[in-house]
């Protein structure tokens, strides 16, 4: 008998290759120099011959409950990079009744199957030659544990982790691609950052009302939080600093009009709770005070209209100067004139229609509605070719003005 194992790697770093030849008979293997477990080879064996494996299983990986609670501590802290007790303990305890729960941890193992990920290229080749009758199976997947196995002389493994199992247990250390044939560091972390995902929202709401839980209290009174979180978010608007970045909803507002709002956290301190609640209402009042823009919302509940608000107005400054120096660059310096002198008073909204199709646009406290960014055919009910546009890093821009009846101003 002959077993030989071909492994590889290439990607961001240094490639790897490592071979590895079997022999043997009646019980009895080496790889060079070393003996190997009969049971080691017969189990290889033995797997090989079982049916195709149709779905990963956590449990056919050796992944049991007891793993799950030995390891989540672990993996929340290195995917945190904080000690548990510096997380909220409702935080530690939501992850650990996720990640602990087999029938959790099943279904999120089953995601990371529907992942690629870029720079990352391995491969294995695992060939039998028993009397004379060659077979064999090999894999090229970057999922866990590299499954599905494929056969190479018909339908083998598939999903059957017993196969990754058994093949590591006979490879030395160091060989190419072996760590990746049983759980590890590795494994866990991207079970985290799944388990993570599943978790999300409530979990940055209970990062949020423990960072910030009697600051934000006043908000969450007047309005619902769709989405809530202390970071750094980069954008149109924002410059990137840490802050308390949410999305709020609110019953005295039709339920596809909703507030983005982003107030600096510094230093462990949230400051501007109080100005946006005194100050909010002036700019939802002003997006639905413009008739045909409020009967577009009305009539149009598949779209969402996010009024902006950051620090304490609406237009920040960073979108300000974007919008000016946009205007002033293709002519338009008597709108880059009405952006600039009435700034803080405007207010700035981002219209999302459906997937790749969303619209900017400030609205002037005369009611005006200034165009500026898009993607689609159509801006709010306007069909795109009754604008001039220009490239702004990819997305059209332009400069046009609706009056307060709705009708384009020429």
């Amino acid at each position: 008998m002959r077993i030989e194992i071909k492994s590889s790697w290439g990607g961001l770093g240094q490639p790897s290759k490592s071979e590895l030849v079997i022999t043997g008979s009646g019980g009895k293997y080496r790889s060079g120099k070393h003996k190997l477990e009969a049971n080691a080879v017969q189990t290889l064996l033995s797997e090989l011959e079982k049916p195709v494996v149709d779905q990963p299983s956590l449990e056919a990986c050796g992944i049991t409950g007891r793993w799950l609670t030995a390891n989540y501590a672990a993996g929340l802290q290195d995917y945190t990079h904080q000690k548990l007790k510096n997380l909220s303990p409702k935080q530690v305890e939501l992850f650990k009744d996720h990640f602990t729960d087999v029938a959790s941890a099943q279904a999120a193992f089953v995601e990371l199957f529907n992942i690629g990920h870029i720079d990352d290229y391995p491969e294995m080749f695992v060939s039998m030659n028993i009397g004379g009758k060659e077979f064999g199976l090999q894999s090229r997947s970057q999922q866990p544990f590299m499954l599905p196995w494929l056969g190479t002389d018909r339908p083998r493994g598939g999903y059957n982790c017993r196969i990754s199992r058994a093949i590591e247990s006979l490879l030395p250390k160091r060989f190419s691609n072996g760590d990746r044939l049983v759980p590890n560091d590795r494994f866990r972390w991207k079970l985290t950052e799944q388990i993570m995902r599943t978790i999300e929202h409530q979990w940055n709401l209970l990062d949020t009302e423990f960072k910030v839980g009697p600051e934000v209290a006043p908000v969450f009174a007047r309005f619902t939080p769709l989405e809530s979180a202390i970071s750094n978010l980069s954008s149109i608007d924002l410059g990137g600093g840490q802050a308390w970045n949410a999305k709020l909803q609110s019953g005295e507002l039709p339920t596809n009009l909703i507030v983005g709002l982003s107030l600096p956290y510094y230093k462990k301190r949230l400051t501007g709770t109080d100005g946006f609640l005194n100050h909010v209402s002036k700019y939802t009042n002003l997006v639905l005070a413009v008739p045909w823009l409020s009967n577009y919302l009305r009539t149009r509940p598949e779209i969402t209209i996010e009024l902006r608000y950051v620090d304490d107005r609406s237009l920040s400054p960073k979108a300000q100067t974007s919008l000016t120096e946009d205007l002033q660059k293709h002519g338009k310096t008597e709108l880059a004139n009405a952006v600039s002198q009435n700034a803080a008073n405007s207010a700035f909204i981002e219209v999302n229609a459906s997937p790749g199709c969303w619209a900017r646009a400030v609205v002037f406290p005369t009611k005006e509605v200034l165009l500026w960014h898009f993607q689609c055919d159509t801006v709010l009910g306007f069909p795109a070719t009754d604008f001039d546009t220009w490239d702004y890093y990819g997305w059209k821009s332009t400069g046009t003005l609706v009056k307060s009846d709705g009708t384009l101003a020429r």
